[in-house]
């Protein structure tokens, strides 16, 4: 009973010890309001417009375990990382050392916390306090650190979301799914995540007569949305095949100067007192 409770002792002793941790970075938690909208996607070009503007070191970390994607998307064959954060028993064992070691160097320049794609490791997900010291000791590691956070809010949400300087919901102009999106937002409001802090992405990878228009979306959601994505399957596709992010594939696209309007006003943000 001592051991037990000398053990707690030293886990909160640990969490304490990471507020000591100085330069945090600015972290930005992306999640869809369903499946298939491209919130890896986005991630992923978010973080490469980042490093780019920025040359500044940028963190993009996967959160799902069992349903990691970006590996293969970005020609990366290391992706356990998150699985070992989040198996390690202790968590005064997660160091920052300890994490640095997991992150995966990419040719872009972007680091990369990859997730496993082995259905068994989405047990994991349960692991909360984990998420959290993981999530606290990226923050100490870049300046910044975008978190794809996948569909909803997962069980660890109420860890991470609160430790995200701002969060990034991506819909499509779809009725269903915009009334999902409101809903999220209430919930990731009720989080502790400021609403002003809660931008909307409008992700339209289809062409369709059936979406709405921005416009609509926007007066339906009753919440500004920060940029448009307009279909580009073309461009998507040729980075899929050099495994690069999009916008480093074809710089003076549509698509990239969209996303650019993302990482601009990112950087103007995170450049404003905390």
């Amino acid at each position: 009973r001592v051991k037990t409770l000398l053990a707690r002792v030293n886990e909160k002793k640990a969490l304490a010890d990471l507020d000591k941790d100085e330069n945090r970075g600015y972290v930005v938690g992306v999640l869809g309001a369903r499946g298939g909208l491209g919130t890896t996607t986005i991630a992923v070009n978010l973080g490469a417009g980042l490093r780019a503007r920025t040359k500044a070191e940028v963190i993009v970390a996967e959160m799902l375990p069992g349903q990691g994607s970006l590996a293969m998307d970005v020609g990366v064959t290391s992706f356990n990382g998150l699985v070992d954060l989040l198996s390690i028993n202790k968590l005064s064992e997660t160091t920052r050392e300890k994490v640095r070691e997991t992150l995966v160097q990419h040719k872009s320049g972007l680091k990369f916390l990859l997730a496993s794609d082995r259905p068994r490791d989405m047990q994991l997900i349960n692991q909360i306090a984990n998420y959290e010291v993981i999530v606290r000791r990226l923050s100490a590691l870049a300046r910044f650190v975008v978190l794809d956070l996948g569909v909803g809010i997962q069980p660890f949400a109420e860890k991470i979301l609160p430790l995200c300087n701002e969060v990034l919901v991506v819909v499509e102009g779809v009725p269903n799914t915009i009334l999902h999106a409101r809903a999220l937002i209430d919930d990731i409001a009720a989080s502790g995540v400021g609403r002003k802090s809660i931008k909307v992405i409008l992700n339209n990878r289809i062409r369709s007569d059936t979406q709405l228009p921005s416009s609509q979306v926007q007066a339906k959601l009753e919440h500004e949305i920060l940029s448009t994505l307009t279909p580009a399957p073309e461009v998507f596709a040729q980075a899929s095949r050099v495994q690069t992010p999009a916008i480093l594939c074809q710089p003076e696209s549509l698509t990239t100067r969209q996303i650019t309007k993302v990482v601009e006003h990112v950087t103007e943000q995170e450049a404003l007192p905390r």
